[in-house]
């Protein structure tokens, strides 16, 4: 039985579900758009789309990983476990800081809807504890795929969303 692997597979199904139901339910409740990619400025947009595909095919090597298509270059339990622990931290760090980000939340950066800065909770530690949170997921899923793709991936998040803030 492939335990990391499903654990990979249903980690995603969760993140994309938590992304559209939070998007969903914010929209509902303060009439805006939560998706805001800036469409004036090409480097910003462009940033943005890197992530977009920055994560597809974090998604997707995630998928081969499950098919045994990709993997890593070795196995160690160690490493497995301490990779499950850091997503976990990761994915609840997200969804505390979306929680603490109340109206303030967006993907993206949204120059019409003006909202106050945030400077409580995990703000008051880190101005971007959201990025952060991707940055441990990121960096998990790399130990839990060791291999040179998931280490490219990672680095690239990092200096995208540098270029971002």
């Amino acid at each position: 039985m492939k335990k990391k692997e499903t654990i990979l597979v249903i980690y995603l199904d969760i993140l994309l579900l938590y992304i559209i139901i939070k998007s969903i339910i914010f929209y509902r409740k303060y009439k805006i758009n939560p998706v805001s990619f800036v469409k004036s400025n090409f480097k910003e947009a462009l940033c943005w789309w890197l992530i977009v595909v920055i994560f597809l095919l974090y998604g997707a090597l995630i998928a081969l990983n499950y098919f045994g298509l990709f993997g890593s270059i070795f196995n160690n339990f160690v490493l497995d476990v301490v990779g499950l622990v850091i997503l976990i931290i990761g994915f609840i760090t997200l969804i505390v800081s979306h929680t603490q980000m109340g109206k303030s939340w967006r993907m993206g950066l949204d120059n019409k809807t003006k909202t106050k800065l945030v400077s409580g909770g995990l703000f008051g530690y880190s101005r971007n504890p959201v990025y952060l949170s991707l940055f441990i997921q990121a960096f998990a899923i790399f130990l839990l795929i060791t291999n040179i793709t998931t280490l490219i991936l990672f680095i690239l998040l990092l200096i995208n969303i540098n270029f971002i803030v």
